[in-house]
């Protein structure tokens, strides 16, 4: 299975390639900064600032994992900074429905449920408490009308802190 992670570059997303590429996934990363490639990870990196249209050769795979946002914790930076997240995966969206068939992964934040502590599930309703909890959650609802209008399947997942930096 081949799979793109747009803004697999951070904590979350060099781990996630690492465990794909171990149990034998063809990855490419896609990011806004090139970095040295562990030597013992065989992918491919590919430059794009996603804050920007996808531009070039469309690669080939079969799931798209967004990884890619600002990092945040309660009120962003700016409304650019805002902004900038919804565009970001928008063009990511974009770049999904260029693959036919390709499946989507959205990465967002527990944060989306304004909650930090207490029985969180499934269920738990959406009510989040800081931009960037809301920012992400628009995001979710983007990703949801584009994967009911191009009949696509999607994964949302909403990691803590608990995996978070280091």
């Amino acid at each position: 299975m081949r799979v793109l992670l747009v803004g697999g570059q951070g904590y979350i997303g060099s781990s996630l390639t690492r465990e794909l590429v171990a149990r034998g996934f063809v990855v490419s990363v896609a990011g806004r900064r090139s970095v040295d490639r562990p030597r013992d990870l065989d992918h491919e990196f590919i430059y794009w600032d996603a804050s920007e249209e996808w531009k070039i050769a469309v690669p080939k795979f079969d799931v798209l994992i967004h990884l890619a946002s600002a990092n945040g914790t309660g009120r962003l930076e700016s409304l650019s900074t805002y902004l900038n997240n919804l565009a970001v995966t928008r063009n990511v969206l974009d770049l999904c429905r260029r693959v036919p068939g390709a499946s989507l992964l959205y990465v967002s934040t527990f944060q989306v449920l304004g909650r930090w502590s207490g029985r969180l599930n499934d269920e738990t309703p959406a009510q989040p408490q800081s931009d960037y909890g809301f920012c992400h959650l628009v995001a979710e609802e983007h990703a949801k009308m584009f994967a009911r209008n191009h009949q696509r399947r999607l994964l949302i997942v909403r990691p803590t802190n608990i995996i978070g930096i280091p």
